[in-house]
């Protein structure tokens, strides 16, 4: 059984419902546990099997302990569980199948385990999901094709598991509540969608490092709530589409190490939240529009990433760029 602050279901007080209702992490109805809320309790160990004796659960939060191994079976027993946070710990093997029993689950987090193999197909049956995030792992194959189903998909971490492949389906433009789509450091190929600009509530969108292809789509520019943007390292081509200057809210534009080509836009002077514009190791042309020094809050970490590198790949820019110094 896991050490630490009272977790030992061989007590039989915690089986038979008892004393365990008045520990400060657990929670209670009628008797039975609801609630498991033991983040950062310095626990280890194994999650032992009687977890599934819990059959009233609603809540395990897990996050940031010391525990390992695999989740066991008698865990897919949990029916009714709809938060499941285990994020920051050394839990390892693959995602059961049996996960697909797990309907009710809102909230899947494992972020920074040691997670592997190919994710299973029964992820499709979780269609009450607002937050999945398997971020830095060690998963591999594809996954994007079952997750078209979560239409109540706000949160989607998948970054970091470095083998994670496939393109991105159209079929993501039923997720209209994804908020932030974070994918980067893996294998996903193809193009970028333009279903994607269909996703309005869209804060972060975080497809770095990956093996995407094509040109960055027009529509885009209706992501009207974006905060961050980030396509670094890919193979993208093309010019960089002037509806990104109706994303009035953009802090971040990081474009660095693709194939785009053509001058840089003088619309992106419009976009007076901006704070860091990166766009080195691509084949750009032309002159630095003055406009982009009237931006109030481009930080300077920003200006001197965009003049040093730019001016040293770029040597078309060489002579406006770093003549002036600073934009």
């Amino acid at each position: 059984a896991a050490g630490g602050s009272g977790w030992d279901f061989e007590q039989e007080s915690w089986l038979a419902g008892g004393r365990e209702c008045d520990w400060e992490f657990v929670e209670c109805l009628g008797g039975d546990v609801i609630e498991i809320k033991a983040a950062k309790k310095r626990w280890d160990g194994t999650l032992p099997s009687e977890i599934g004796l819990l059959s009233n659960l609603k809540i395990l939060d897990l996050t940031e302990n010391e525990m390992f191994g695999n989740i066991p079976k008698s865990f897919f027993k949990l029916t009714l569980l709809e938060h499941f946070r285990m994020s920051g710990n050394k839990f390892n093997g693959t995602i059961s199948e049996q996960i697909g029993k797990l309907t009710n689950l809102e909230n899947l987090e494992v972020y920074g385990n040691d997670f592997s193999g190919i994710p299973p197909f029964a992820l499709s049956l979780l269609t009450n999901m607002a937050t999945l995030d398997f971020g830095y792992n060690r998963l591999e194959g594809r996954i994007l094709d079952y997750l078209t189903k979560m239409v109540h998909l706000e949160r989607l971490i998948l970054q970091g598991n470095e083998k994670l492949r496939g393109s991105i389906p159209n079929e993501f433009d039923a997720l209209t509540n994804l908020e932030r789509l974070s994918l980067h450091v893996n294998e996903f190929s193809g193009s970028i969608p333009p279903v994607l600009g269909k996703l309005t509530q869209l804060t972060t969108l975080d497809l770095r490092n990956n093996a995407l292809s094509s040109s960055i789509p027009t529509d885009i520019g209706n992501l009207d709530r974006l905060w961050q943007l980030l396509l670094q390292e890919n193979e993208l081509t093309g010019t960089i589409p002037t509806e990104i200057g109706r994303m009035k809210k953009l802090d971040i534009i990081h474009l660095a190490d693709n194939n785009l080509n053509g001058t840089i836009p003088t619309f992106i002077g419009q976009l007076s939240r901006l704070e860091q514009l990166i766009l080195y190791d691509n084949a750009l042309t032309g002159t630095i529009p003055t406009q982009l020094g009237n931006l109030p809050h481009l930080s300077e970490y920003g200006v001197l990433c965009f003049c040093l590198f730019v001016c040293s790949h770029n040597k078309a820019l060489q002579e406006t760029c770093c003549y002036r110094g600073m934009i």
